[in-house]
C-alpha cells in the first residue's frame, strides 16, 4: 500500500522487479495532497511525480520527494483539462528501444472524469504504463455501462489485466441482476501490464473480492462494505444476461449497505421486480424481528449473554 491508511493510498504490487525501469510516477487527482505520490517518490529513490489537479491548487511539499505540481486536469473537456497523452508529455519520453512492460506508474482518482480520459487514450500511450491504479466511480449509473464497458476493454485490450479491487466504503454497493452480483458504486482497481508479469502466468477472473491486508477503509465514520460477488468466466448470466444497454439514461442500481445487502439481494431474487420502498420495508420488518427476538429472550426468564451483559452494565 502506498499512502495513508484511509483516503489517499492505493494498493500497487512490489514484489522482485516490479518497478525496475521505471523512470515516473503520474499522480491524477491529489486534492492538494498526495500521500501516493510522496510514498511512491520515496520508496523508488525521488522518483519524479508529476502530479496534476485543476480543482484543489495547494501543492503538496515533500523535502525529501520529486514532486512536479500543475495545476491541470485530464479528462473532463474544461479549458484547463488536456488528454492523457498530453500531459504524459510533461515527463520523460519513451525509452530507446521501449520497455515491453512500460516505464510509467498511474494513479488516477478524479471523481468520475476517468471514463472519458481513458476513453480518449491512445493504446500507443497506455502501453508505455507499467501499473495503473484507477478509482472508477458511479458504477450505479446503468445508461452509462456501455461506455464503462468501452472503456474496460481499451484498458484489456492494451495489455492490462485485473490484479487487485477494493471498494471505497464513502459510496454504497450496487446490485445488479436481481441481487446476484454486487459491486461497490467506487471501486479502486489496481491494473498491471501483462508485459510485467512473469511467464505461464495463469490468468482468471475470481468471482469475489479478495481482500488484502494492505486495504483499508476510506472512511472511519462508515462500516466497511460486504465483499464484492461477481460473474466467474463461466457464468450463465454473464453470458446469456440483459444487455447493459436496455437500460434507461436516467436508471440507477439499487444499492445496500454492510447491514442490509443480504436482505436486499435475498429479496430481489425472490421479487426481482420490487421496488426500493419495497426492499427498504423489508429491512426495516427484519430489523423489528430482530429487535423483537431479542427482547423476547430477555423476558422470557432464560436472558441470553447479551442481556446479562446488558443488565451487569445498567
Amino acid at each position: 500500500r502506498f499512502g495513508t491508511p484511509g483516503d489517499g493510498g492505493y494498493v500497487l504490487c512490489s514484489g522482485a522487479g516490479s518497478f525496475d525501469g521505471i523512470q515516473a510516477a503520474f499522480s491524477f487527482g491529489i486534492n492538494g495532497r498526495d500521500e501516493w505520490g510522496i510514498a511512491v517518490s520515496r520508496r523508488l529513490g525521488r522518483l519524479p511525480i508529476f502530479e496534476f489537479d485543476c480543482t484543489d491548487l495547494r501543492v503538496p511539499v515533500c523535502a525529501d520527494c520529486d514532486l512536479r505540481f500543475r495545476d491541470l486536469c485530464v479528462g473532463g473537456g474544461s479549458p484547463v483539462s488536456k488528454t492523457l497523452a498530453e500531459l504524459l508529455r510533461e515527463g520523460p519520453p519513451p525509452q530507446s528501444p521501449p520497455l515491453p512492460a512500460g516505464d510509467l506508474l498511474i494513479k488516477m482518482d478524479i471523481e468520475g472524469a476517468e471514463w472519458q480520459a481513458l476513453l480518449d487514450a491512445q493504446v500507443t500511450d497506455l502501453v508505455r504504463i507499467r501499473q495503473m491504479v484507477v478509482e472508477f466511480h458511479s458504477l450505479r449509473l446503468l445508461g452509462n455501462h456501455p461506455v464503462y464497458s468501452q472503456v474496460l476493454k481499451k484498458v484489456l485490450f492494451a495489455g492490462f489485466v485485473v490484479v487487485h479491487i477494493h471498494g471505497n466504503n464513502f459510496g454504497a454497493m450496487d446490485i445488479f441482476e436481481s441481487g446476484d452480483f454486487l459491486l461497490p458504486d467506487d471501486l479502486e482497481v489496481t491494473f498491471v501490464n501483462r508485459q510485467a508479469l512473469p511467464p505461464n502466468t495463469q490468468y482468471a477472473c475470481l468471482p469475489y473480492s479478495d481482500g488484502l491486508p494492505q486495504d483499508s477503509t476510506n472512511t472511519w465514520l462508515l462500516l466497511p462494505l460486504p465483499a464484492a460477488v461477481l460473474p466467474s468466466d463461466d457464468s450463465v448470466k454473464l453470458r446469456h444476461g440483459p444487455a447493459v444497454s436496455s437500460a434507461g439514461v436516467g436508471e440507477v442500481a439499487m444499492q445496500c449497505r454492510l447491514y442490509d445487502c443480504s436482505i436486499v439481494s435475498w429479496t430481489l431474487q425472490l421479487f426481482p421486480t420490487a421496488s426500493p420502498a419495497m426492499c427498504l420495508a423489508v429491512c426495516l420488518l427484519t430489523l423489528v424481528l430482530a429487535i423483537g427476538l431479542l427482547a423476547l429472550g430477555c423476558l422470557s426468564g432464560g436472558p441470553s449473554t447479551i442481556c446479562r451483559r446488558c443488565a451487569r452494565k445498567v
